[in-house]
């Protein structure tokens, strides 16, 4: 974004503009502060906290705790399957 940006600087009105715009589009795109566990935090490093614990929390892999549960699960979906001459 900066390359494009520091190259339009330089050129025509046109291209001024749209290297406004690009600043403009660029400030709107930052996160200032976010909301952990009910407080506001505003802190570059407490902000990728909660990110990381947020995103931590969604990709954790649930324990499967009864495999008997997911087999009977597997078994009862109707799948279509192929065949050696398909």
């Amino acid at each position: 974004m900066y390359l494009k940006q520091s190259y339009y600087e330089a050129g025509s009105k046109s291209a001024k503009l749209l290297a406004y715009r690009l600043k403009r589009q660029q400030a709107n795109n930052n996160i200032y502060k976010t909301e952990h566990n009910k407080k506001l935090r505003y802190k570059t490093e407490d902000i990728q906290s909660c990110f990381e614990a947020y995103y931590q929390k969604l990709y954790a892999l649930a324990k499967i705790e009864n495999n008997d549960r997911m087999d009977q699960f597997l078994k009862s979906l109707k799948l279509p399957e192929v065949t050696g001459t398909e």
